[in-house]
């Protein structure tokens, strides 16, 4: 680098500084002998206290699987809908108590399932924040912190038809019985992406309104006032 260079760049060190810079970066690139280069030139941006949002795309990742399994993509420039043969359902969660029940359900051959068992923390919220749709299946519980999770991060949320849960999701989410669930899953993936896109709206609409920490608190503050007389 010349001294020239070096004087072209230092001049933009003062405008950036404390900025948020966002890179997008291709998900071949993830897999090439040149993204530890990549990864230093992040690292000099940071150490410039330049705040960084690396975004990686996976259309690499996800071919080289399609190819495993035999399926053609439909989606990997982010350009369209993910279609039904290239979605996996993943059954997140465990019971250590039922060990005859979990082995039957691992027991499945489909490999159109995925079943990972118990995944929290961060990627807990990566799969919620990132799923085509929720499934909450639970039917016990009340007011479920999974169902309302789901709902504040804008899923596509199909529930147990429980009165807790209905409470919960409201004509936010798409209500079923265990017989009705395969069919409720077929109509949501021949609805449009407009129709689904209503449900995610009332979802994260419901929740702001009804379970934020203003709401909760606003809501004990008025019951304790009506108490106390």
């Amino acid at each position: 680098m010349k001294l020239t260079d070096l004087r072209g760049i230092l001049q933009y060190i003062p405008r950036f500084r404390e900025k948020v810079f966002v890179i997008s970066v291709d998900g071949a690139i993830v897999t090439s002998e040149n993204f530890a280069n990549i990864l230093l030139d992040v690292a000099v941006l940071r150490s410039l206290n330049i705040k960084v949002l690396l975004v990686h795309g996976a259309g690499a990742q996800i071919e080289t699987l399609a190819r495993e399994q035999n399926i053609q993509p439909s989606d990997l420039d982010g350009s369209g809908i993910t279609d039904a043969p290239t979605l996996k359902l993943a059954l997140i969660g465990d019971a250590p108590y039922a060990h005859d029940y979990i082995r039957r359900i691992r027991d499945t051959a489909d490999r159109r399932v995925a079943i990972p068992g118990a995944i929290y923390g961060e990627g807990y919220r990566e799969l919620g924040s990132h799923c085509f749709a929720y499934i909450h299946a639970t039917e016990v519980g009340g007011t479920h912190p999974a169902l309302i999770e789901a709902m504040g991060r804008g899923a596509l949320v199909l529930y147990r038809d429980t009165s807790e849960n209905a409470e919960v999701a409201g004509d936010a989410g798409i209500p079923f019985e265990p017989a009705e669930l395969a069919d409720k899953i077929r109509a949501v993936l021949e609805m449009s992406e407009e129709q689904r896109e209503v449900f995610r709206r009332r979802a994260t609409e419901r929740v702001r309104q009804r379970y934020s920490w203003d709401a909760v608190t606003d809501a004990y503050e008025s019951l304790l006032r009506k108490l106390a007389g």
